[in-house]
């Protein structure tokens, strides 16, 4: 965005669609882009009551929650563009000339938005973490508005992004955002190299690194702790695979989208592979919605309540509760399932 407002001569030689016939170009995929907008609106939707009651004093009062929170909010914003936006743009048949302002500024946003939600991941990992093994630790860091202040670090992190790289441009030619406003434009004589953004490549390559080794370590700190607290064996059990295939859902997702957004900006790369980059994108921050009502009973429950409404697995869900009272750590269990 620096170079939109302040490098006015630059941006317009490295936009510049005066070399562009907007006659020829674009490859428009209605159904493509129907499936987006629809699983974005619906995305949105999910999200909406889980916003409500994660903003509640009571689940407020735990700094996971907040967390939660503020990714939540992150996420909204980021399936407007990047589902919602893109499904527009891809059943008109747009590349970044058919609405160069729109499409910078979108581009400069949610590449900012995918940072800062990296950072927020990243983060609430770090406070399961240290919540496990450090309670002590995790309350002077943590405590009341604390988790706030933490809070602002990705987001000036994400709004760097923002300001000051390259942003990311949509192409129809592949129905996904690319650094380069001219991908498979063959008309255009170009380098695509001067639109390489090294930055993002080095954000997702840390990404990838730093979400899996935590929610590896978060899973075995469960398993550790379950083992060592004798809890029965088939509620271990149950707690297990809770963690471990929640953990394993926002690594996959995160790994994918982050993989295959940098090869795809330095290499030639099938179109299905492409759509399935941005599907796994649009799954970082919608997964996250399906996890909280499918596996997380805390929110699960409010959310039903919200609608006054009865869990039809009620009699199950106090017996889990109940058992895991039991133990050391009930919180630290109830957050993370």
């Amino acid at each position: 965005m620096e170079v939109f407002f302040f490098e006015r001569t630059e941006y317009r030689s490295l936009y510049n669609c005066s070399v562009v016939d907007l006659h020829t170009v674009g490859v428009p995929n209605v159904p493509l882009g129907v499936a987006y907008m629809a699983v974005g609106v619906t995305l949105e939707m999910l999200y909406l009551p889980c916003m409500i009651v994660l903003s509640t004093p009571e689940l407020r009062r735990n700094s996971c929650h907040k967390i939660m929170f503020v990714l939540g909010l992150l996420d909204m914003c980021t399936l407007a563009v990047n589902s919602i936006i893109t499904g527009f743009l891809t059943a008109e048949g747009a590349v970044y000339c058919t609405y160069p302002v729109f499409i910078y500024v979108c581009g400069a946003v949610v590449l900012g938005l995918w940072c800062a939600t990296c950072a927020t991941s990243v983060m609430l990992g770090i406070n399961r973490s240290i919540d496990l093994w450090f309670p002590e630790v995790m309350a002077a860091l943590f405590k009341g508005n604390k988790t706030y202040i933490w809070c602002a670090l990705p987001f000036f992190y994400g709004a760097w992004y923002t300001w000051a790289t390259r942003p990311v441009t949509y192409s129809s030619y592949a129905y996904a955002w690319f650094f380069d406003p001219y991908y498979e434009m063959k008309s255009v004589s170009h380098d695509p190299a001067v639109y390489t953004n090294i930055y993002h490549s080095l954000h997702n390559t840390a990404t990838v690194i730093a979400i899996f080794s935590l929610y590896i370590f978060l899973s075995v700190s469960v398993w550790w702790k379950c083992r060592k607290t004798h809890i029965r064996t088939q509620t271990v059990s149950t707690v297990q695979k809770q963690i471990i295939f929640q953990s394993c859902m926002i690594c996959l997702f995160n790994l994918c989208a982050a993989f295959v957004y940098v090869y795809m900006q330095y290499f030639d790369t099938p179109t299905w592979l492409i759509v399935l980059g941005q599907s796994t994108w649009i799954g970082c921050h919608g997964g996250a919605v399906i996890v909280y009502l499918g596996f997380n009973k805390t929110i699960r429950r409010e959310v039903l309540k919200l609608f006054r409404l009865k869990s039809g697995n009620q009699h199950t869900t106090v017996i889990v509760t109940t058992m895991a009272t039991n133990s050391v750590f009930p919180q630290r269990f109830d957050t993370l399932n």
